[in-house]
């Protein structure tokens, strides 16, 4: 997939950042990217914005906040200026405590 929507979780924040990865050498200046996280089949974080994608960067689309430990379902998709997907991620989450060992 020459363009991928990816993210990371800080597991102690709770804090999800997204990224953009484009491996094609062409620009996408008007690109939107939209995503929705829900939980317990409630929407807590929703958001549609206009993404200005370089040719082969990494772009750090956006970032949200988890609620609290669970288990979330994101869906996310990227368009070009001309509303033909790029891109599109489906997942879901586990955001948990976890356990850390004494040294």
């Amino acid at each position: 997939q020459p363009t991928l929507i990816t993210n990371t979780l800080d597991t102690v924040s709770g804090n999800l950042r997204f990224f953009v990865i484009n491996d094609r050498w062409q620009d996408f200046p008007k690109a939107h990217l939209s995503y929705t996280l829900e939980t317990n089949e409630h929407t807590i974080s929703q958001t549609p914005m206009q993404l200005p994608i370089p040719a082969d960067a990494k772009v750090d689309a956006t970032a949200t906040h988890l609620w609290g430990y669970g288990t979330y379902r994101l869906k996310a998709t990227l368009l070009n200026e001309n509303g033909d997907t790029l891109s599109r991620c489906s997942k879901t989450i586990d955001y948990h405590l976890r356990r850390t060992t004494p040294q």
